[in-house]
């Protein structure tokens, strides 16, 4: 027999190559190749995986069947990101995907044999058991969590499905008749109905419970559990506002329902709605049936309603609104949720500004809406080909002061141009601080607006109304990280001027803003209360002069202001924030006093001793 013990490889009367090392602990390990080179590859492979403390034997790592039922069994004890367990929906979820799909086909394999070609290979048998293509993706996510996990843990060295190739939704391939399949998720106008249809099919519908919830879901766009989580509270008949809080997703603990937050953080939500649904909603109420839990459709005993019955209701409407009708004029059976759509799809035909609309709807930014409603958005043709070309060959011509009109079809990756911007340099004053900068050149840092507050919109000499939910979200707000209370702030110099003129507009002139005394503050400060965000306006003097800034934070963030139309008085000292401090510990700046509270000494605070 041929051995080649010096190198850790010798050849076995089988004709087979072995290979043998000491792993990490001392233990020695061995293992056979049919090819000389293999071996020693493999050698190479392991001494290497040793010196970096990598090497796992293989009989303890586990199958894709172990890890997924061990990734499984500590997401149900885990917390998800938001502080609370992870919804049961959410598990249920994963373990379809785990025991229908992932376990069925690479159950068995071992995780350091699994590489990407396989996980592309199992992903066309997902596709033949009936998955689309978004499903597929979204099997792929979970798999790929569970290869994350054990790369953690040093079972594996790297996680093959993050190379794999996500299923496209649609093809940019051009068909007969110039026809092109768009993607997958977009809606076209088979999928949602018209405001005649939805008409017919709200008039159709029973009296009393299955008209006033289809008439909801109608002139909301509300999602099917957010619509049955509503409670009476989260209406305010005199302002005309609706409050998204919850969702019920049909569970149970200890025979009470429990309920969880919308699909994701913007999908708490508030906003108006018309006069025809408070209408309905009051006839309601008043033969609604009493609930524990204050539900605004409840069933007979209180608890939520099932969506099975209001699926019923929704078949009983379409039945009935084609009780007459033949042909091209027979309703068409769509869903529930295609309700949704349909709000969404009239609003955007009707003109509604895209951001408006995304915020209605819940989504986490207005390229969720472009997306899925594009096909509902007027394509408006402008002369903008001519301002080009007026541009390029009329350059000598300046207008000192153009008026910009907003377009319409804006979708939210670039500031939009509202207003008016002055054109040209030269001298003056910045309009930042109100100081000359050195070059003695005017700073623009963006449109300046002339805006004011009409029938509670802000809107400028035009009438055009401007949207205070996309100027919120367009800031470049900063997070606070020192005391006192944790908010969020944004400097002039350094944002967008158009969305910083919305906000301070709304701040100043709303007439629901109020003038309150903060705490630590001795002077009272006007505040606007917006999107469940308190807003206010500050400035501070530095060795470089005034720096102006817009301020906002969580409601539930920090305590009330004491507003001065309530007989509020300034509080002339600081007894400490009104927040749990990380750890229990005050900073060296407060100090106990005999009252037994945290006083603020300013002749501690290190940024007080900076500003002198």
């Amino acid at each position: 027999m041929n051995q080649r013990r010096s190198t850790g490889i010798r050849r076995l009367p089988s004709g087979h190559y072995q290979i043998t090392f000491r792993d990490q602990s001392g233990v020695k390990r061995r293992e056979s190749f049919a090819k000389a080179k293999d071996a020693r590859a493999a050698l190479d492979e392991r001494r290497t995986a040793v010196r970096n403390n990598e090497y796992v034997a293989p009989a303890k790592i586990p199958t894709v069947d172990r890890a997924a039922k061990a990734w499984l069994e500590a997401k149900r004890v885990s917390r998800s990101r938001y502080g609370g367990p992870i919804k049961e929906s959410t598990l249920e979820f994963w373990s379809n995907h785990i025991n229908r799909f992932i376990v069925p086909t690479l159950g068995a394999y071992r995780l350091d044999v699994i590489d990407t070609a396989l996980i592309e290979k199992k992903r066309e048998a997902w596709i033949a058991l009936g998955l689309a293509a978004p499903s597929v993706n979204k099997v792929l996510t979970t798999l790929s969590a569970i290869f994350t996990k054990q790369v953690a843990l040093r079972n594996i060295r790297y996680n093959p499905v993050s190379l794999a190739e996500r299923m496209a939704g649609g093809s940019n391939e051009v068909g007969e008749n110039d026809t092109i399949d768009g993607h997958g998720s977009e809606m076209t106008s088979a999928q949602v109905y018209g405001p005649d249809e939805i008409l017919r099919l709200i008039e159709s519908a029973k009296p009393g419970f299955a008209k006033t919830i289809l008439t909801t879901f109608a002139l909301t766009g509300l999602r099917h559990g957010e619509g049955l989580a509503l409670m009476w509270r989260d209406i305010d008949f005199e302002k005309r506002e609706i409050t998204i809080r919850r969702n019920w997703s049909g569970r149970y603990r200890n025979g009470e329902p429990v309920f969880f937050t919308p699909k994701t953080r913007h999908a708490m939500r508030r906003f108006c709605v018309p006069d025809e649904l408070c209408l309905a909603l009051k006839k309601w109420k008043l033969q609604c049936p009493p609930s524990r839990w204050d539900l605004m459709f409840p069933k007979i005993d209180g608890r939520p309603e099932d969506r099975k019955t209001v699926w019923r209701a929704f078949d009983a409407a379409v039945k009935k609104a084609n009780e007459n009708a033949h042909g091209d004029q027979k309703l068409r059976r769509l869903t529930v949720h295609s309700l949704r759509h349909s709000f969404a799809s009239i609003h955007l035909m009707k003109g509604t500004p895209i951001p408006e609309v995304s915020a209605m709807l819940g989504h986490a930014n207005v390229s969720i809406t472009l997306s899925i409603y594009s096909h509902f958005i007027p394509k408006i043709q402008t002369d903008s080909s001519a301002r080009l070309a007026a541009a390029i060959f009329n350059s000598q011509e300046r207008i000192s002061r153009e008026p910009l009109a907003m377009n319409s079809m804006h979708d939210g990756s670039q500031s939009p141009s509202i207003g008016w911007i002055t054109m040209g340099g030269g001298g003056g004053r910045s309009s930042g601080s109100g100081r000359r900068r050195p070059s003695g050149k005017a700073r623009i840092y963006g449109p300046i607006l002339k805006l004011k507050i009409q029938d509670g919109q802000v809107v400028d000499d035009a009438g055009k109304v401007y949207d205070l939910h996309e100027a919120a979200e367009r800031i470049p707000w900063i997070t606070a990280k020192q005391y006192p209370p944790p908010h969020q702030y944004a400097i002039l110099e350094r944002t967008p001027r158009p969305h910083w003129h919305v906000l301070n507009c709304a701040i100043q002139k709303h007439p629901d803003s109020y003038l309150a005394y903060f705490r630590g503050y001795q002077r009272p400060m006007r505040y606007w209360e917006f999107e469940e965000r308190r807003y206010w306006r500050s400035a501070s003097r530095n060795p470089y002069g005034v720096t102006h800034m817009l301020n906002r934070c969580l409601l539930t963030d920090v305590e009330a202001p004491r507003r001065v139309d309530q007989g509020a008085k300034p509080i002339l000292d600081w007894d400490g924030p009104p927040w749990e401090l990380p750890g229990g510990k005050w900073p060296e700046w407060f100090t106990l006093g005999s009252d037994g509270k945290y006083h603020y000494r300013r002749d501690l605070d290190p940024m007080w001793s900076k500003k002198r």
